[in-house]
C-alpha cells in the first residue's frame, strides 16, 4: 500500500505540490523523532500496518478475516505563513483513496488530522484500506 501512495503522489501534478515534496524516506529518525517537523513542506509516507480481525474462525483452523492495512502520510508548513495550494493539496492527497492498491479493497477510508506544534501546522491524512480474506 505504501509504494502504491508514493506512486500515486508523484502523479500528482507541479501545480497540485506547489513548493512541497515528496521523499521516499520513512517519517522518523532511528530514535523516532518526526523527520516531518524538521524538514517543512517535505511529504513523508510511513510503513503500512497490517492487521486481521477474525469474521469467523472453523474448528480446522481455517477461517474468514477482515485483513486491515493503514499507512499514513505526514508533513508540515509554518502554520503562519500556510502555502498557497495547501488546501488543494490536501485535498488531492484525500482523493487517493479511490485510486491505490488492487481492486480487491472492499473499503477505502482517510482520515484527515491537523494539529500545531510550536509554529508549525502539522497534517497526517491516514489511510486505511480493508478486503475479506480467507486464512
Amino acid at each position: 500500500m505504501r509504494s502504491d501512495l508514493v506512486t500515486k503522489l508523484k502523479a500528482l501534478s507541479s501545480s497540485t505540490i506547489g513548493t512541497f515534496t515528496i521523499t521516499d524516506e520513512l517519517p522518523w529518525t532511528s530514535d523516532n523523532t518526526p523527520l516531518y517537523i524538521k524538514n517543512l513542506k517535505r511529504i513523508y509516507i510511513d510503513r503500512t500496518q497490517s492487521d486481521l480481525d477474525p469474521i469467523l474462525d472453523t474448528l480446522d483452523g481455517q477461517g474468514i478475516a477482515t485483513e486491515i492495512s493503514t499507512t499514513t502520510i505526514y508533513y508540515a508548513c509554518d502554520a503562519k505563513q500556510l502555502p498557497s495550494n495547501y488546501d488543494t493539496l490536501t485535498s488531492a492527497i484525500k482523493d487517493i483513496r479511490l485510486d491505490f492498491g488492487d481492486n480487491n479493497w472492499t473499503q477505502r477510508r482517510v482520515t484527515a488530522t491537523s494539529e500545531y506544534e510550536s509554529d508549525r501546522l502539522v497534517q497526517s491524512l491516514e489511510f486505511v484500506a480493508e478486503r475479506v480474506v480467507n486464512n
